[in-house]
């Protein structure tokens, strides 16, 4: 029963390290100008779409000069399935690695989907699908072509080209400096700040005494005498008596007989 477990975990690691060693990857070849090379995959990417029956032909624009009909499309279709790695390659999942093209008509992509084995740097599994753009008509499909192994041959990668299938190191972690907490946020303040009572201001109501001796407005007596008119001052309210000056008899003189 061992051994039976030994060997089903060895098929599974020999299994693992083989679907991680082998790659799918898509090689793109253009001779196009760079500011119609994305308008053209995009379009190349609908045409992989319908020759892998994921869309109908109705769903490509082709050009006004285009030769292409329906039975043309379904005999490509044939061949590209037939020619189509088992493992399923993609031009928007897999590595896609970029040539210039040569040896092609001008306007041209050339998308290889390829199936690279272990420890290989070339490969026999692989289509490729051909598509000339019409310039003067808005870069619409032209023509199409499928090739596979026995009219190319193998597809060969360099070492720069497989470092695509390297997945970027993750970059290091940043040593963390954590801070000495200090004395003072350590020590907590046990005391509590206690509330001082608002005092409360009372007016009191002045007593009669209070308001004899309080500050009082001033007031001016006047008082009619025969001498004037007498003002008092500021501090005292009472008023002066007029002075009456006393009266001097007078006496006539005694004649002497």
């Amino acid at each position: 029963m061992s051994k039976v477990k030994l060997f089903l975990s060895f098929g599974l690691i020999l299994f693992y390290y083989q679907s991680v060693s082998q790659k799918n990857f898509v090689l793109l070849e253009t001779n196009l100008d760079k500011n119609k090379v994305q308008q053209c995959l995009s379009t190349a990417r609908r045409c992989e779409a319908v020759l892998l029956r994921n869309s109908p032909p109705t769903s490509l624009n082709f050009s006004e000069n285009s030769s292409i009909t329906n039975n043309s499309v379904n005999n490509l279709i044939e061949r590209f399935n037939n020619a189509y790695p088992k493992s399923k390659p993609s031009s928007s999942n897999d590595p896609l690695i970029e040539r210039v093209l040569v040896k092609e008509k001008p306007n041209a992509i050339r998308l290889t989907y390829s199936f690279l084995p272990q420890d290989q740097s070339s490969t026999l599994d692989f289509v490729q699908m051909i598509i000339l753009f019409d310039p003067k008509d808005n870069m619409k499909v032209l023509d199409m072509f499928v090739r596979g192994k026995s009219e190319v041959g193998a597809v060969t990668l360099t070492e720069r080209e497989k470092l695509k299938f390297k997945k970027p190191e993750p970059p290091a972690p940043t040593p963390v400096v954590k801070a000495t907490p200090s004395t003072e946020s350590n020590t907590k303040t046990t005391t509590a700040t206690k509330k001082t009572p608002a005092k409360k201001t009372t007016t009191k109501t002045p007593t009669k005494s209070q308001a004899k001796t309080g500050t009082t407005t001033p007031k001016t007596n006047t008082t009619t005498s025969k001498t004037g008119t007498i003002k008092t001052g500021t501090t005292k309210t009472s008023t002066t008596k007029p002075t009456t000056k006393p009266a001097v008899k007078t006496t006539a003189p005694t004649k002497k007989n």
